[in-house]
């Protein structure tokens, strides 16, 4: 690469290097585009029957099995988280060094969210009167902790709360990058999708509300994008980059396989509509086997960006 090549890409951020298309940053994966979409109209779509008096009373008209695919529209934010952080945590470990590596990723990740966030805000709060506290604290990204302050949320601006959820990640997620060591910020994702899923255990057992408190507040909901953030390291190793003795011991063609013992679990509990399945009802045993949601969400990625 030319002097000049490195000047130009200096000034401009941090640029992609050039490499296997596997690669979360090196251009987009069409795949991916796709699950995106997938995890957007599962949403909208349960939105649109769920919550409102009239759409629910339709959708109770619906075949069980219709039923039981929209009711579970949640499980496309699910998938969102895991792909949130395996796209932004790939981009964030091949820029690690780069001068202006904060300036990059807070700026740019401002001016592509904030614009049209605060604009949202502006329009529904003319739409939803006597809502002010809430769209007041939704302008500092604790829409998804307005329980927690008394403040009642509608039904409709109440899709706020998982921005928020993201956005308490990322803002210490790059500094952590940046400054802990290869393998302390790998046991740090562990730790987080291994004990964000207890943490939901032990608190929906103690009376905490599963909708609107275990489900919402940002502690509780980390470790999906944990989980994509570690799916991003695994394949940064898997590619020779930064880390890769962390992950050595693995070998790539047994990373999230079709016969591992909890693909069989997850199997298991889904054709049960009971409560300890991910189709059950909301308490402890439902978060027990939630995790089970980002898994098959962490292999849909894992397999797209391995394509041929």
């Amino acid at each position: 690469m030319s002097p000049s090549t490195q000047t130009t890409e200096l000034d401009l951020g941090p640029q992609p290097a050039k490499r296997s298309p596997s690669s979360p940053v090196a251009g987009r994966i069409p795949e991916l585009d796709g699950f995106r979409a997938i995890a957007i109209w599962a949403v909208l779509i349960a939105h649109a029957f769920y919550g409102w008096n009239d759409t629910q009373a339709i959708a109770e008209r619906f075949p069980q099995r219709l039923q039981l695919a929209l009711g579970h529209g949640w499980l496309g934010v699910d998938l969102f988280f895991v792909l949130s952080g395996f796209l932004i945590t790939g981009i964030l470990l091949d820029t690690r060094e780069h001068p202006a590596y904060f300036k990059n990723f807070y700026v740019r990740r401002a001016l592509r969210i904030l614009p049209l966030y605060f604009g949202c805000i502006v329009v529904m709060s003319l739409g939803y009167r006597g809502y002010g506290p809430y769209f007041l604290t939704s302008v500092f990204f604790l829409a998804n902790l307005a329980r927690l302050f008394g403040v009642p949320a509608p039904h409709g601006p109440g899709v706020f709360w998982s921005l928020a959820v993201e956005e308490h990640f990322y803002l210490l997620w790059p500094v952590l990058n940046r400054f802990l060591r290869r393998r302390l910020f790998a046991m740090l994702a562990i730790l987080l999708v291994v004990l964000t899923p207890v943490a939901r255990i032990v608190f929906a057992a103690h009376g905490l509300n599963t909708n609107e408190q275990v489900y919402l507040y940002s502690w509780f909901r980390f470790d999906g994008l944990a989980l994509g953030a570690l799916l991003a390291m695994w394949d940064l190793a898997a590619r020779g980059g930064v880390g890769r003795r962390q992950f050595t011991h693995y070998d790539r063609r047994f990373a999230f396989p079709h016969h591992v013992p909890w693909n069989a679990c997850r199997r298991r509990t889904a054709i049960h509509p009971g409560p300890v399945g991910v189709r059950g009802g909301h308490n402890w045993r439902t978060c027990a086997t939630r995790p089970l949601a980002n898994v098959d969400s962490a292999q849909l990625i894992h397999a797209a960006q391995r394509r041929p």
